[in-house]
């Protein structure tokens, strides 16, 4: 059989583009192990045999209902709420065109290394 991330990435294959991009994003967080996670996995994923697929409605009301707080980190959890913001479509990228979407490319660019600056800087 194969693994969990091979059967969430098969599900989204006729998916749109920023269901992938969430998909791909829980997959490669490695550190916070979502998938490795039962009350991730029992709330969130509906694991139908060749294909598993991810309940973004059930997953934004456990996580704003407090489930994940417990056992992950504070930086944990908001790269959670990040991705199931993507998968949701919460910022409608599923609906803009080109320069929309590269207007948010730059914004994220931008507001990244000067975060990491300030974390690690002098």
């Amino acid at each position: 059989m194969s693994t969990l991330a091979e059967r969430l990435l098969a599900g989204a294959a006729d998916h749109e583009p920023h269901r992938q991009a969430a998909i791909r994003l829980l997959i490669e967080d490695a550190h916070s192990a979502w998938l490795d996670n039962k009350t991730f996995t029992d709330v969130c994923v509906d694991d139908a045999g060749e294909r598993a697929y991810i309940d973004w409605a059930a997953a934004r009301t456990a996580f704003d209902n407090g489930v994940f707080d417990r056992w992950a980190s504070t930086t944990e959890r908001r790269l959670l709420d990040f991705t199931i913001a993507i998968g949701e479509d919460r910022f409608g990228l599923s609906r803009m065109n080109l320069r929309q979407t590269a207007l948010i490319n730059m914004a994220m660019i931008r507001a990244l290394p000067e975060a990491v600056a300030q974390r690690i800087g002098p």
